[in-house]
């Protein structure tokens, strides 16, 4: 005899998710050294956005934890930077697609703090290997483009607003 619930089964029991309800998207990034794990981090975004943002990521801090079994040697007389050399290969991942990767014979690394076991690329690390990695180079000016559009917005606010001042004092001495 089965006992039943009067539930459909399925894995789903509730009502449907609203629309605008989307799950996150879980990414994996990890740093191989002469096929050796030696960095690895997750990252979670909306899942919308391409590789070209993904990459980016890359440059967060803090970016990766070093394994405990791999203690990253530092570059001499420089204790937050380390380089690796030889088959490098960065690649992140969605479940068990590459969303990009790339193989190099240099990676530098940067770090907060001279104790601190979490790794990031800086900026320029992550344009050269993204060009390495097909991806296109960000978009130069970007930032030009908003600060310009500010700049636009606060004249035309600041000329209306002497306009409404100069007229509204002309209509006073007549």
């Amino acid at each position: 005899m089965a006992l039943t619930t009067g539930r459909p089964s399925g894995p789903w029991h509730g009502p449907a998710p609203h629309p605008a309800v989307r799950a996150a998207r879980l990414l994996e990034a990890r740093v191989h050294a002469d096929d050796r794990l030696v960095l690895h981090t997750y990252y979670e975004d909306r899942g919308t956005e391409d590789a070209v943002t993904v990459w980016r990521y890359l440059q967060r801090k803090p970016i990766m934890a070093a394994r405990e079994d791999t203690a990253l040697q530092t570059d001499p007389g420089h204790p937050l930077r380390a380089t690796l050399k030889g088959n490098v290969r960065l690649t992140i991942r969605h479940g068990d697609r590459a969303l990009a990767e790339v193989k190099v014979s240099e990676l530098t690394l940067i770090r907060a703090g001279e104790h601190d076991d979490q790794w990031f690329l800086p900026p320029e690390e992550v344009e050269r290997t993204a060009t390495a990695a097909g991806l296109p180079p960000r978009p130069a000016g970007v930032e030009w483009v908003a600060l310009l559009a500010a700049a636009v917005i606060a004249g035309a606010s600041l000329g209306l607003g002497l306009w409404w001042f100069v007229r509204r004092r002309g209509r006073g001495t007549e």
